[in-house]
């Protein structure tokens, strides 16, 4: 329980770490009880030199009718502490039903103030206690794991920099006296009364019944919620030492060899820790246990394990995560390059970025009469790369360098005319190649799913 007003202020400012304070401050504003006071406190301790930069952002998503005067509510309260303030206009697709409107309207709002991150900046919103607790019942209903019970994390990665919940501590009734005691006006939202989305049933339903017999319902699950959070802290650092003998060159490549020998509940956990590391979605709980079915399959095999965002394919003694693009590649594909921009190459998932370098990379002079055309494999294309007298196919330079199947058939080829001249950023036929006192195009190859901003 924070007691008066200004531990109330000393509990906010304990919750933000020293070394982002004098960051870019973004602060979540809807107008209503809580972002309010969440947003006067940080005003507070700007006022005090305590925080360097303070940014409000409204999302109007327009599903109200009252949301051109929420927007003007924002702006007059905004203006009366000094803090500016961004009334960012988005749309919101329904979904299917009420929760489906609901996630997607949260969707275009965070999707909304990612694009108003600056580089290292901190996102602030308003979540406190009871929406910990709330949150916690809603993941336990739907099965979750460990993770998903910890809930909300008080830190987290965001965008370009950090998402801080600094009033997670904070009970609802502490909030609203806070306002009051402030005389601070807010606007209410007539939709968090309407059960039948999930949360507001919980907040509306469930919790009046707990509390006849458990008053500090909200404060034990919110409990809970932080014992999951160290917990999942810990099996996370369980799966980064399981994953250590696995790890390749690559990060998103594992040695199925190594992972076969855990115990099932040990190599669910470190595949877990892999696909977060690699910032992929996580598949549902079930479908983990598919991944020792990948690895306990012939050598000559090809398993795939597909989600929605992310996918595991095992091929020969290497287990790859990747997003799922789903993309059907066309074989026809072909694109004439002039081989001084970058280009992106969404159907086949790259970035194509040229870099002029001396003694390598193809000859400048080759180039000058129409770029180099890019197309993908058909079969028995050759090349004759460097240390070798003969031209060798594309088939076997794959196989002696473990490229995986899916991955030859986005590799770009680069044509001049009909000539092969360059496969992918791999390898350039000799007889094009600069020489140790010529000028070179040197091509690099970026994954677009890798690609920030």
């Amino acid at each position: 329980m924070i007691a008066d007003d200004r531990s109330l202020i000393e509990a906010v400012l304990r919750k933000i770490p020293l070394h982002l304070r004098r960051r870019p401050f973004l602060v979540a504003f809807s107008g209503g009880l809580d972002s309010t006071v969440l947003l006067h406190l940080l005003s507070r301790l700007r006022d005090a030199d305590e925080l360097a930069s303070l940014t409000a952002v409204h999302v109007h998503h327009g599903l109200q009718a009252q949301a051109e005067h929420w927007a003007e509510h924002a702006e007059v309260t905004a203006r009366a502490l000094g803090i500016p303030l961004i009334v960012e206009r988005v749309q919101v697709r329904p979904g299917a039903g009420g929760a489906g409107l609901e996630a997607a309207a949260r969707e275009a709002r965070y999707r909304s103030l990612a694009s108003r991150m600056e580089e290292g900046g901190v996102l602030l919103t308003a979540h406190h206690r009871n929406d910990q607790a709330e949150t916690f019942l809603l993941q336990l209903m739907r099965g979750a794991g460990v993770r998903g019970l910890a809930s909300m994390p008080a830190l987290a990665p965001f965008a370009r920099g950090w998402h801080l919940r600094p009033m997670l501590e904070f009970g609802r009734h502490e909030i609203h006296t806070y306002a009051l005691e402030h005389g601070l006006r807010w606007v209410d939202d007539p939709s968090n009364a309407d059960i039948r989305h999930a949360r507001n049933l919980v907040r509306h339903s469930v919790f009046p019944v707990l509390h006849t017999h458990w008053p500090e319902a909200e404060a034990t699950l919110a409990r809970a919620a932080r014992r999951m959070a160290v917990t999942e802290g810990l099996l996370n650092d369980l799966g980064r030492i399981d994953l250590e003998a696995a790890r390749s060159d690559q990060a998103d490549q594992l040695d199925a060899t190594v992972l076969a020998r855990l115990a099932d509940h040990r190599l669910f956990n470190a595949v877990r820790t892999w696909l977060i590391e690699l910032d992929l979605p996580l598949p549902p709980e079930p479908r983990l246990a598919e991944v020792r079915r990948m690895l306990d399959a012939r050598a000559d095999a090809l398993p795939i394990l597909r989600w929605k965002g992310g996918e595991i394919r095992r091929w020969r003694e290497g287990l790859y995560a990747r997003p799922d693009h789903a993309r059907t590649v066309d074989a026809s594909f072909s694109v004439l390059w002039d081989a001084t921009t970058t280009l992106d190459c969404p159907e086949l998932g790259w970035r194509i970025i040229p870099h002029k370098v001396m003694g390598s990379g193809l000859r400048l002079d080759v180039m000058q009469t129409g770029g180099l055309r890019i197309r993908l494999r058909q079969g028995g294309e050759r090349i004759r790369v460097a240390g070798q007298a003969h031209h060798q196919s594309l088939k076997n330079l794959f196989q002696a360098s473990s490229i995986p199947p899916w991955e030859r058939e986005c590799l770009p080829l680069f044509f001049i005319d009909d000539q092969l001249v360059q496969v992918g950023d791999r390898w350039s036929d000799t007889s094009f190649t600069a020489r140790k006192d010529e000028p070179g195009l040197q091509i690099i190859l970026q994954r677009l799913d890798r690609v920030r901003g």
